[in-house]
């Protein structure tokens, strides 16, 4: 018998008892202030302490026979950026945004999952036969164990 990989994650939300969507609208805050965005996908941590950040704390059993890694992800990225088309004017900025994160290593992979990118990226990896991505986000709010 083959056991399962599981991962111990953990979700915060502001309501507990809220159920899970393809896609989550909120704001987030750069340098030039506050914006609306959309993200793809249902985020968890390793960490309460991080969960807490986004509202009341749930812990999960997660099957990770599907997720591609953090050393993969970017990998994966390029793929899907070179399967856009560079030289058709609705496509050029999406290859180009996907392709400078996939090449980066500044800890933005979570823009894969965010607005046009993650509308794009998220059903790609479906495709591929992948049922999550496991990324580092950086938040300046972070709480250490």
């Amino acid at each position: 018998m083959v056991k399962l990989v599981e991962i111990i994650a953990y979700h915060g939300r502001k309501n507990p008892n809220g159920k899970f969507t393809k896609t989550h609208a909120g704001s987030n805050t750069n340098t030039f202030g506050s914006f609306k965005s959309t993200r793809y996908g249902t985020f968890f941590s390793d960490n309460p302490k991080f969960s807490e950040l986004y509202g009341h704390v749930r812990k999960y059993e997660i099957d990770d026979s599907n997720i591609v890694g953090p050393e993969l992800l970017n990998e994966l990225a390029s793929k899907a950026a070179k399967e856009l088309d560079y030289n058709d004017p609705d496509q050029k900025e999406l290859a180009t945004s996907i392709g400078y994160i996939a090449g980066s290593s500044n800890g933005n992979e979570w823009e894969l999952f965010e607005d046009d990118l993650g509308e794009y990226f998220v059903p790609w990896l479906i495709k591929h036969g992948y049922s999550g991505a496991q990324f580092v986000e950086y938040n300046g709010d972070y709480i250490s164990n």
